[in-house]
């Protein structure tokens, strides 16, 4: 654990300084519209373009000079916590908390996980803490950022402690859904349509079957617990995203690349749903 949240550490402050070099260094990119076809090309010669880069090397404007620190300042000032945490990093003189963990949450599009101790501590964990509600832990952590750089699980009663280690399965999990993805992107164009035209028809049916179902013998029709119906709407959703894109790309006489992912995409959402509805697993 300590080694993961160290190293993503440093990757992090690496990361927000390159970030911030790239728009210090190369503002012409962003504010750039000189896009040439081949018939719009200009015009002079080769020797006459050498000599104009030669003359632009050795001219630095004066608002690139302010531009570069106005954009590098930002970027201090918004890794500032990062920064004063670097030498508490190295030396190793971590913050600690001790006490039971009473919340563990989540952002959407957001790696970082917040715990909640017993006491009004809140403490960040990047991707993963490994720890669980209401069992007693001791996390050391950087002053400014609150991330966490250790943990270790503890019980006074018996004396028991276990540093809570590298996060293998949460890791496993999210490289095996990123690779889900990808070989789903490859095979797609290949796919097309095979696969999503019999799951949605075999889904609608078995969704239409357990509305009807669930309808009949609760005497629950439209609600959120009708399974057989939140089923239905979803797989409604599914196919108009997927004419959506589909009429979208043939408007734009674009190959049907997108719409080929998500009807795969959908299709395995579907699957998953049935899979869940018939076996009942929440």
């Amino acid at each position: 654990m300590r080694i993961f949240q160290t190293c993503f550490f440093i990757v992090e402050v690496i990361l927000y300084l390159i970030l911030g070099l790239a728009f210090a260094l190369f503002p012409e990119k962003l504010f750039s519209n000189n896009k040439y076809t081949s018939n719009e090309w200009p015009s002079y010669s080769y020797l006459e373009l050498t000599s104009t880069r030669k003359r632009a090397r050795r001219q630095i404007k004066p608002w690139k000079i302010v531009w570069f620190i106005i954009v590098m300042s930002i970027t201090v000032y918004l890794i500032k916590p990062y920064i004063l945490d670097v030498p508490q990093l190295i030396t190793g003189k971590l913050n600690y908390v001790t006490g039971e963990v009473q919340d563990i949450r989540t952002v959407s599009k957001d790696p970082t996980e917040y715990v909640y101790i017993c006491g009004g501590y809140e403490v960040e964990f990047f991707f993963s803490s490994g720890v669980s509600k209401y069992k007693d832990y001791k996390i050391g952590y950087l002053t400014h950022t609150k991330r966490a750089i250790y943990c270790e699980q503890i019980d006074e009663s018996n004396g028991y402690r276990k540093a809570v280690g590298f996060p293998f399965k949460d890791i496993l999990v999210f490289l095996t859904v990123i690779g889900g993805i990808i070989f789903i992107a490859v095979i797609s164009q290949y796919v097309r349509f095979k696969l999503f035209i019999p799951v949605n028809i075999i889904s609608f049916l078995v969704f239409t079957y357990y509305f009807i179902k669930f309808g009949i013998d609760y005497g629950i029709w439209f609600s959120a617990d009708n399974k057989g119906l939140v089923g239905l709407i979803m797989g409604l959703v599914g196919l108009f995203i997927t004419l959506f894109s589909y009429f979208i790309e043939r408007l734009r006489y674009r190959d049907n690349l997108v719409t080929f992912f998500c009807a795969q995409l959908i299709s395995v959402g579907d699957i998953g749903l049935l899979i869940c509805l018939i076996f009942n697993l929440n």
